[in-house]
């Protein structure tokens, strides 16, 4: 019995990191909360069905769609509009590897 307290006494910190880690494996098992996977919890969540839903209704109605109107290209608004865009000229892209040999 001496020889193992003598032990004991010499290996103190492996014996804390034990007994901590114990500790913190009782508490976990403990706590009856089960962490669910984040894909399992999106999956089957009533938002994601209700998302899902509405995507798939746009996308019929984008597939319902036979011919755009182009009507709108004959407007004189639209013959009113401008192209304010700025060319840009290309610039150098980064700068020269200085690892290159």
């Amino acid at each position: 019995m001496d020889k193992l307290i003598e032990q004991l006494k010499k290996n103190k910190i492996a014996l804390i990191i034990l007994i901590v880690l114990i500790v913190v494996f009782w508490l976990y098992k403990s706590s009856g909360t089960e962490v669910e996977p984040l894909i399992t919890a999106l999956q089957g969540s009533p938002s994601s069905q209700i998302l899902g839903a509405e995507l798939l209704v746009e996308l019929q109605r984008l597939k319902s769609l036979n011919q755009l109107d182009v009507n709108f290209f004959d407007n004189r608004t639209f013959d009113s509009l401008k192209d304010i865009s700025v060319v840009v000229s290309p610039q150098p892209i980064g700068r020269d590897n200085p690892f290159i040999q």
